[in-house]
């Protein structure tokens, strides 16, 4: 057994198996990784995360297509209460936010709502009004599902936006636990391009040359 505490958060290790906690906010959850599966199998980190999904709609058939999408693997779906008003507090924890209001129900501070990064904001158009301004709107969202918002058409759009969450989410896993095995490891470990400025340092490294890791990274040996 293991264990390594770093940014706040917390690898333990037992019987090939992995378990990270992050204590951060933004970040709160838990992931299970087989360490075989990742290291040995060569199949990538395996885990499992819960994706908080909030919807704001007062189209009930519409929230039935998108709680009829399977979650992908490894992943649930926690729906929060369907909402048919804006509520800037229920963003804060969302990792989806779907907005299915109209234009002038949707507040243009939507993204300060949204606290977790990585969070993804999804603006429903029903509305074939051209006179309508979206400009402000559709700056604060990362995606446009186009009506007709049919079930075929709402499990295409939902489907990849899943994709692309838990994409963001594996990455973000990937770097937490090479930053974590490298400030545990007593030796200097540097990682530097082509060109040899330095990517990324570990604890010993930063201690021995009395720099942080911001002054070392995208600089020369000369430099540091």
């Amino acid at each position: 057994q293991a264990g390594i505490d770093s940014g706040g958060q917390r690898i333990i290790q037992d019987r090939g198996r992995t378990r990270i906690t992050c204590s951060q906010p933004v970040f709160q959850g838990c992931w299970d990784v087989d360490i075989d599966q990742s290291f040995g199998g060569g199949a990538g980190i395996m885990y499992h995360k819960k994706l908080s999904i909030v919807v704001f709609s007062k189209n009930q058939t519409f929230i039935e297509f998108l709680r009829a999408v399977e979650p992908l693997a490894n992943c649930t779906h926690d729906f929060l209460p369907e909402q048919t008003d804006f509520s800037g507090d229920l963003c804060a924890d969302a990792d989806i936010v779907i907005l299915d209001l109209p234009p002038e129900e949707t507040p243009l501070t939507v993204r300060e709502s949204c606290l977790r990064p990585g969070a993804r904001i999804v603006l429903c158009d029903r509305s074939l009004d051209e006179s309508v301004d979206r400009s402000g709107l559709l700056e604060q969202v990362d995606a446009l599902w186009i009506a007709p918002l049919t079930k075929d058409r709402v499990g295409f759009y939902f489907g990849r936006l899943l994709q692309e969450v838990v994409q963001y989410k594996e990455l973000w896993l990937h770097k937490q636990i090479l930053r974590t095995l490298m400030d545990s490891v007593p030796d200097l470990i540097w990682i530097k391009d082509v060109k040899g400025a330095h990517l990324r340092v570990n604890r010993s490294f930063c201690e021995l040359v009395g720099k942080t890791k911001e002054q070392c990274y995208n600089r020369g040996h000369y430099y540091i």
